[in-house]
């Protein structure tokens, strides 16, 4: 079953190309259009076919008004050139700077030299009077 994004491109093309045969196959049977330029909602393939034949009779060449019109906003997919070509392409940049950008963060942070004022022992106990006497008291408490 194809997503709504490509069964609504598929409409379009179709549409497009006033190919009825090929809506027919986009739609299911019993389907229901809803127009929202004029209000009317449409059930069954025959009265969408019908309407949109309107249309296509109509405004002969619906997508170049529509285009001219309203610009690509109108358009399920932008042209791919110019402009909108560096808008699709801009947020695979950032995020491949920002993965980037994390990864030689982590790695710096790895590879961090530990500080000299610390001295680390590992596994060698640290004797503090102070604290075997308060362990000794808390242990003699609980006798």
């Amino acid at each position: 079953m194809a997503n709504i994004i490509e069964t609504a491109k598929a409409a379009t093309i179709a549409y497009n190309d006033k190919n009825w045969d090929k809506v027919k196959a986009v739609f299911d049977e019993k389907g229901v259009y809803d127009e929202k330029a004029t209000g009317r909602r449409m059930q069954g393939i025959g009265q969408i076919i019908e309407a949109w034949q309107g249309w296509g009779k109509a405004i002969p060449d619906s997508k170049a008004t529509f285009v001219a019109e309203y610009g690509d906003a109108v358009l399920l997919e932008p042209p791919d050139q110019g402009f909108n070509r560096l808008a699709w392409l801009l947020p695979y940049v950032l995020g491949g700077a920002g993965a980037t950008a994390i990864g030689l963060v982590a790695w710096k942070w790895s590879r961090r030299p530990a500080d000299a004022s610390t001295p680390v022992t590992a596994g060698a106990p640290v004797e503090d009077a102070a604290l075997k006497e308060r362990l000794d008291d808390e242990l003699r408490d609980l006798d």
